[in-house]
């Protein structure tokens, strides 16, 4: 099956790629094509794939970079709100990294088998008591909400994660 488009012959009335075809019935010629598709099917190199990733981390990088200060600004604001229940955040550890870099990326759509991989930012939030979950529950996570952040439902309960784990 050829997947070519075909071209009106507008400037050779004896063009030789129209040979197979009869000029009065039909003016339209195939393209000038050495090697007419013998698939309807395109493959990618892994060298392609990677040229892509980065390409595309290079030109996002400058709203990446937006989106991560806004990110840690919020994290900062939530972790100084919380102190009282032990929840810390040192902005200088993350804001050189708050960005995966490419690499990372690219491992990520690699394993996702897509390009929608959205954990490019990240950062941590520390807490005296770890193992302490209703924290995290009742506190942190509403904090996010209450700023306009998405965060995934959990279908599980804090006992049963604690029982989980």
């Amino acid at each position: 099956m050829n997947i070519a488009p075909i071209f009106i012959n507008v400037n050779s009335k004896n063009n030789q790629n129209t040979q197979n075809y009869n000029r009065m019935s039909n003016p339209l010629a195939m393209p000038k094509y050495k090697n007419q598709l013998t698939q309807d099917t395109v493959s990618f190199t892994a060298a392609k794939f990677n040229e892509h990733v980065y390409f595309n981390f290079k030109k996002e990088y400058p709203r990446f970079e937006r989106i991560a200060t806004t990110y840690l600004d919020t994290t900062e604001a939530v972790a100084n709100q919380l102190k009282a229940y032990g929840v810390k955040f040192v902005r200088e550890m993350f804001e050189a990294t708050a960005i995966k870099e490419p690499d990372s990326r690219l491992s990520k759509v690699t394993r996702a088998k897509t390009f929608e991989s959205r954990d490019l930012i990240r950062t941590t939030v520390f807490m005296d008591n770890p193992y302490d979950v209703s924290v995290l529950f009742d506190k942190i996570i509403p904090e996010y909400k209450k700023r306009g952040y998405n965060v995934a439902n959990i279908d599980m309960s804090v006992r049963d994660l604690m029982e989980k784990s």
